[in-house]
């Protein structure tokens, strides 16, 4: 999934690491194709929901979130590329929302 969107590597680092604020690599990111959408719903049965910072079609950031009882609680950050998402999901960072 990671060949369908028409940016590189580092193009990608920069977009997560603005929004972010701490350095990663794309290694440390996940591409699916669930949607935005599917990540909200999918949120509604974390143990707990975080709070929602950003949210539009292109962007969802949600701080603070647990998806299960006993896991650290992070950050998420969903990004859209069009047909493929990139997710990262940090724990204790500081995700803002910047894009």
């Amino acid at each position: 999934m990671r060949n369908e969107i028409n940016l590189t590597d580092e193009q990608i680092e920069e977009i997560f690491e603005a929004g972010c604020g701490t350095s990663l690599g794309v290694d440390d990111l996940v591409f699916t194709r669930e949607s935005i959408d599917d990540f909200l719903e999918g949120r509604k049965s974390y143990n707990e929901r975080g709070a929602i910072t950003d949210h539009d079609h292109e962007l969802l950031v949600v701080v603070n979130v647990q998806a299960r009882k006993g896991q650290p609680r992070g950050d998420l950050m969903v990004r859209n590329f069009g047909s493929v998402r990139a997710v990262y999901h940090g724990f204790g960072d500081k995700t803002d929302g910047t894009r």
